[in-house]
């Protein structure tokens, strides 16, 4: 198994899109998922990806991340084969559903795994 991303939440994207682009001497490719209210910018290193997430939308559940924590490390992501097998095992607080990067996602729930959003990822 390998982590296929960590997320970031800001609440100012351009500069945190400035600062990390600096920092990681990549361009990142810009996201927009208008239904889940987000934009991110998606930073491919050699063995992992950083994404930094931030609301447009006053109702997505990043702005109640920001307003509840002012922002950080909202999860990570692990590489997964055969989804379905780990929506059977663990409890989720989602059905699997398409990624912004992936074309199966799933996020177990937090109060059940230590406070920590963990989002498996089929590719």
């Amino acid at each position: 198994m390998k982590i296929d991303h960590i997320a970031i939440v800001v609440e100012n994207f351009e500069n945190a899109i400035e600062f990390y682009e600096e920092l990681l001497q990549v361009e990142p490719k810009i996201e927009k998922d208008e239904n889940r209210g987000i934009i991110v910018g998606i930073f491919k290193l050699e063995n992992i990806k950083i994404e930094i997430i931030s609301p447009i939308s006053e109702n997505s559940e990043i702005s109640n991340f920001i307003k509840k924590r002012g922002g950080g490390i909202h999860h990570f992501a692990l590489k997964v084969n055969n989804i379905e097998k780990y929506k059977e095992k663990f409890k989720c607080i989602t059905d699997i559903q398409q990624g912004i990067t992936a074309k199966k996602v799933l996020f177990l729930d937090p109060k059940e795994y230590f406070k920590t959003l963990i989002e498996l990822v089929e590719e």
